[in-house]
């Protein structure tokens, strides 16, 4: 259960501590699949994480009208190729969205909306560069307006011109297959409201000690 709401969190549509596995805690039966994941305390901001490899780890799902995405996450160094993937997903029925590490060490946002060739990127102004966790949270509301927060903070947004949920796929790996996270992943909420900046304030400032 996420800190500072009361249970049930309003629109929790699958929820996972990843304490020895991604089990979803929300009842709501969505568990993920697992390949090659170390569970372990070193891994975890609150308790166990999981842990990714950077080469084959992943968690699979198929979770459908997602307006939400939360979720605590450590990389492993710096990535020196390609954007290495943090939370892959699709928006709508033709196109595939991700939320990544860029080269430089910031979270970025490639949002399709309008098929496979039509995309928009958001990129977090905060650069991330020290190897500690930190949490992040996207949403997009009902005017397909989308929203990138880093540790409480709003770091930018955009619109897309089809309006559409998420639909979460995997943790740690690309929708092909061929970019992995190399890193640690916690807590992480999927919903099907979009939560606000007030509500993602307040849940960073509880769970880090300052509320």
């Amino acid at each position: 259960m996420s800190l500072g709401e009361l249970w049930p969190q309003q629109g929790l549509v699958a929820g996972y501590h990843l304490n020895g596995n991604s089990n979803d805690f929300s009842g709501n039966g969505n568990n993920g699949t697992d390949t090659s994941i170390t569970y372990s305390l070193a891994n975890g901001k609150f308790n166990q994480g999981a842990g990714f490899n950077g080469s084959s780890s992943k968690i699979l799902f198929n979770i459908q009208s997602v307006k939400t995405v939360s979720f605590w996450f450590r990389r492993n160094g710096n990535p020196s190729t390609a954007e290495s993937i943090l939370i892959p997903n699709s928006l709508g029925a033709s196109g595939k969205s991700t939320i990544y590490f860029s080269v430089d060490g910031r979270i970025g946002f490639d949002i399709y909306s309008d098929g496979a060739s039509a995309f928009k990127t958001i990129l977090s102004d905060k650069v991330l560069s020290d190897n500690k966790f930190h949490y992040g949270v996207a949403t997009i509301d009902v005017g397909g307006n989308v929203f990138l927060y880093v540790d409480g903070a709003q770091q930018s947004t955009t619109q897309i011109s089809t309006p559409a949920n998420f639909k979460i796929d995997s943790i740690g790996v690309n929708y092909n297959d061929t970019v992995f996270f190399n890193g640690s992943i916690d807590e992480v909420e999927i919903f099907n409201v979009t939560k606000d900046a007030r509500w993602i304030r307040q849940q960073y400032a509880l769970s880090v000690g300052k509320f």
